[in-house]
């Protein structure tokens, strides 16, 4: 069993009501704002390289290298506000 009957003679413990202690901590926790935020972050990269190597009859060689990079990047944010609701 426990008991604050040391708590109330050593330290003067004064405890409240457990009516008024439930309420009042349902107040204090329903008072909080909660923020939730989820960011989300994507990135795609696509590198393409084409090399075309042309040889013409009189011993020409032409190469052509061409590189394309592409980035993307998409980022969405989103963020939930939960406001505290009035205790009757």
């Amino acid at each position: 069993m426990l008991s604050n009957a040391k708590a109330k003679q050593v330290l003067g413990l004064a405890p409240r009501p457990l009516r008024e202690t439930v309420r009042a901590t349902a107040q204090s926790m329903i008072a909080l704002t909660l923020t939730l935020t989820l960011t989300l972050t994507l990135t795609l990269t696509l590198t393409l390289t084409l090399t075309l190597t042309l040889t013409l009859t009189l011993t020409l060689t032409l190469t052509l290298t061409l590189t394309l990079t592409l980035t993307l990047t998409l980022t969405l944010t989103l963020t939930l506000t939960l406001l505290p609701l009035p205790l009757p």
